[in-house]
């Protein structure tokens, strides 16, 4: 009758009007407003294991958690208290595994540009500057310039190669390389 049965309440059926089939008139007060879900429930998602770092990671956290289980089975506990037991130390590990992916993320700039704008700061802050001082600076930053843009250049390539090669899709790389997400598409 309705696609959101929870939303139509006081369904009854009306025998005044006769008609010749079985047909029958019906009356139901609908809800406009959705029903509230219950904040109890809700609980974050752990997300799936991609890299294999992170599925090392995550056997190696349940190795450490399996000789506490091992004690509690030999207590001869009921099998609800383990089985709640065991998924609260799924959980766990998943959710530690998450912290160290999320510490984990991609470098596009080197370790050579970093160690140039490194060298690139200490000369524009030293006071006085020597006329060598000042050529290297000079140098440094069109160094620092041209290895940046290399390394984003890189980083770009390797992305839109990685997406062409696994999913045959460049609108999937250029959205993952997108930095910026206008709020309102239409408003440009």
């Amino acid at each position: 009758m309705s696609p959101n049965p929870n939303t139509v309440t006081n369904v009854e059926v009306l025998n005044k009007i006769s008609f010749p089939s079985d047909h029958r008139i019906v009356r139901s007060t609908i809800k406009i407003q959705k029903p509230k879900l219950n904040r109890r429930s809700f609980k974050s998602v752990p997300n799936k294991l991609k890299s294999t770092k992170e599925k090392s990671s995550y056997l190696e956290n349940l190795k450490k958690i399996l000789p506490r289980l091992q004690e509690f089975v030999k207590e001869n506990k009921t099998v609800q208290s383990f089985s709640d037991k065991l998924e609260d130390a799924i959980t766990k590990s998943l959710k530690s595994d998450e912290k160290v992916s999320n510490m984990h993320r991609e470098k596009i700039i080197s370790e050579d540009s970093q160690n140039l704008i490194c060298r690139r700061t200490e000369l524009m802050f030293t006071k006085k500057k020597s006329k060598e001082m000042r050529e290297e600076l000079k140098m440094l930053f069109k160094q620092s310039n041209r290895s940046i843009k290399r390394d984003y250049a890189n980083h770009r390539t390797e992305i839109i190669e990685k997406n062409m090669s696994t999913f045959r899709s460049s609108k999937r790389a250029l959205k993952e390389l997108s930095t910026h997400k206008n709020w309102i598409q239409s408003l440009n």
